[in-house]
């Protein structure tokens, strides 16, 4: 499993991996020429509302760039509107056309909802979370969880007020971002993924359901879940830590 990427990554021994690739981020176009040198299996996990309209940039030529944290590329995205750090459309497109290379949705919107769901917050959420939120002082508590939109029912904000979603508002949306989701394949790659990574790795039994019923077959996740339809994955910065692992 791996996000942005930094050049000590291709120190690790990955011949034994199947590589995938979440959020759509540029360096993951970027360093396709040094990524496609092995027999790995390449799976690209897009949240099609961060793929954006613009000219695509060359692929690696020798200059290995800095490295971005997930909670320093998505604050861009959804406190700045900035979406330089993704993948254009035609770079994904370029992408989607080579050999070695899957595409999998990881839903439209790929955003966030509060909930009460989880044990006791051991750290604050990341500031672009609670950006999104505008701060609202009730999600400082510890009694606060702020995670996948998708995965969990939830409370959205009203005004000033937290309202929590009905069960049909919730499934409706899950319904409405995996169609936009869809059709935004077809538009742009006249493709219809059957894989599905899912956002923050975080899923719900109503969840993969409803994305069951939309033709999606296969799932993966961050963690092996006995009885569940998810294909665990490693985090590729615990191999950096542990090589052997």
């Amino acid at each position: 499993m791996i996000h942005d990427i930094r050049e000590d990554y291709f120190k690790l021994r990955l011949e034994q991996y199947a590589l995938t690739f979440d959020d759509g981020l540029f360096s993951q176009y970027y360093y396709y020429p040094l990524l496609s040198r092995g027999q790995n299996e390449l799976i690209y996990f897009i949240p099609t509302a961060f793929i954006l309209p613009r000219p695509a940039r060359p692929w690696f030529g020798g200059q290995h760039f800095g490295y971005l944290k997930s909670k320093q590329y998505m604050h861009a995205a959804f406190v700045r509107n900035d979406f330089e750090h993704f993948m254009s459309i035609e770079e994904l497109q370029a992408l989607a056309g080579e050999k070695k290379v899957t595409i999998g949705a990881h839903s439209h919107e790929h955003d966030v909802i509060v909930t009460r769901t989880g044990s006791r917050r051991k750290k604050e959420p990341s500031p672009w979370k609670l950006a999104r939120f505008q701060n609202h002082p009730a999600i400082t508590k510890n009694s606060y969880h702020i995670r996948s939109k998708l995965a969990f029912q939830g409370y959205e904000l009203k005004g000033e007020h937290l309202s929590r979603r009905s069960e049909s508002e919730w499934e409706d949306y899950i319904k409405y971002d995996t169609a936009q989701s869809l059709k935004w394949f077809d538009v742009h790659l006249n493709l219809r993924p059957e894989i599905y990574g899912l956002p923050f790795n975080e899923y719900s039994d109503r969840l993969l359901a409803i994305l069951k019923s939309f033709g999606f077959k296969k799932f993966y996740g961050a963690r092996p879940v006995e009885g569940k339809d998810i294909c665990p994955r490693i985090d590729i910065d615990r191999l950096v830590k542990h090589p052997k692992a």
